[in-house]
């Protein structure tokens, strides 16, 4: 009776472990698309770690949505999957209209399993027409950060789904998420804006259901600046000055007038360097090496290297020395061009805030004392000696009279 129990027990732990259990973990796709275009939707396969050798294909599709890959040749599935796998399916409609799919897991022993009913929106192309509300102009020059805005029209006589996304290489991108859906009524319209902020040349695109929208597209042309372009158009202007002189007629040698005597020319207060300095060549900004930066970091780093390079250039005019806050801001650059935005923050506040006090303590001129007026003087001296004259005449003729 004992062995008759065991065997029973044996047998439905065979029973058991011969059926494997998969089930379907997500299903991830478009929420719209435009006809004619095809959608991709990756299901992820889950289960115990016994779920292998399953087929996977897509499930109760909507009548006019078909699979065009796997291929028919392939039955429209995978086969060979388990827990884990990952697999993409692409599908499009024949035509515009709100589809089902599902996905079904079938395991090499055991009960198909499926997973949450999807639902993706077919418009027809010339449904949605896309205008870009700024910047104006199609191309951008400068490393200024500006407002791109665009406004999608639903011009259908419908509720319909438009699937957006914002792309830029050569630039950062801040504002909200660049990519989504808006469900916009028929005849309607919906306006979506980011703030650009362009780093090198490059482009920035926006699509709406797959679509790229050339109108709405934008051409990044950043040129750097070229270090030492100035010291060699110097040097070439002096040579050529120097090769085209000819000789000439000296002029007459005047004669010298006299010329009041300047009031001292004021000197900018030299800051303690034991030796003079040049200043270094500005580094130039280039594509951060970080793959996915904070945005906002990015940007307040940005702005605060501009400020500093604007402080520098202020006290360096009134004549003060910034070799070393030029240094200091070079390797701001250096940590952004790296992806470290906090030390390149840090920095360039920094230099702004030393550079800001040197502008403030630069000597100002000093105002020249007015010279004494001598236009009285002669006057006075001519009054003094005829009175003199007078009272000296006077004394003498008092004194005749008194002798006789």
């Amino acid at each position: 009776m004992m062995s008759t129990k065991v065997f029973l027990f044996g047998l439905l732990l065979l029973s058991l472990a011969a059926f494997s259990t998969c089930s379907i973990s997500s299903i991830s796709a478009a929420a719209s698309a435009t006809v004619g275009n095809s959608v991709s939707v990756t299901v992820i396969v889950g289960g115990d770690s016994d779920c292998s050798g399953a087929t996977l294909q897509l499930y109760d599709l909507t009548s006019g949505l078909s699979v065009t890959d796997p291929s028919a040749s392939s039955s429209y599935q995978y086969s060979g999957v388990q827990t884990g796998d990952s697999k993409t399916f692409t599908i499009t409609a024949s035509s515009a209209g709100t589809y089902n799919f599902n996905a079904q897991v079938t395991p090499s022993s055991g009960t198909p399993a499926t997973g949450t009913q999807q639902a993706i929106e077919f418009v027809a192309g010339d449904q949605f027409s896309v205008s870009k509300n700024s910047p104006s102009s199609s191309t951008l020059t400068s490393t200024q950060s500006v407002t791109y805005s665009v406004t999608i029209t639903n011009t259908g006589g419908s509720t319909a789904t438009a699937s957006y996304s914002l792309s830029a290489s050569g630039a950062s991108i801040s504002g909200g998420s660049t990519s989504g859906s808006v469900s916009i009524p028929g005849g309607s319209s919906s306006s979506l804006s980011w703030t650009i902020t362009p780093t090198t040349s490059g482009s920035v695109s926006f699509d709406v259901n797959g679509n790229t929208i050339s109108a709405a597209a934008l051409t990044l042309s950043i040129t750097p600046p070229s270090s030492g372009s100035s010291g060699s158009s110097s040097s070439s202007s002096s040579t050529s000055t120097n090769t085209s002189t000819s000789p000439t007629t000296p002029a007459p040698t005047p004669s010298p007038t006299p010329t009041p005597t300047p009031a001292p020319t004021p000197q900018p207060t030299p800051q303690n360097n034991s030796s003079p300095s040049v200043n270094p060549t500005p580094v130039p900004l280039s594509p951060p090496e970080d793959p996915s930066p904070n945005l906002e970091a990015q940007s307040s780093a940005q702005v605060a290297i501009s400020q500093a390079r604007s402080d520098i250039a202020k006290a360096k005019a009134a004549g003060q020395d910034t070799s070393s806050l030029q240094s200091k801001l070079n390797d701001a650059v250096i940590a952004f061009n790296k992806g470290d935005y906090a030390t390149a923050l840090s920095l360039a506040k920094s230099v702004s805030s030393v550079a800001g006090q040197l502008a403030k303590s630069a000597p100002s001129a000093p105002v020249a004392k007015p010279a004494p007026k001598t236009d009285l003087l002669i006057p006075i001296i001519i009054g003094l000696i005829v009175l003199v004259v007078i009272v000296g005449g006077a004394a003498f003729m008092f004194m005749g009279k008194k002798k006789r």
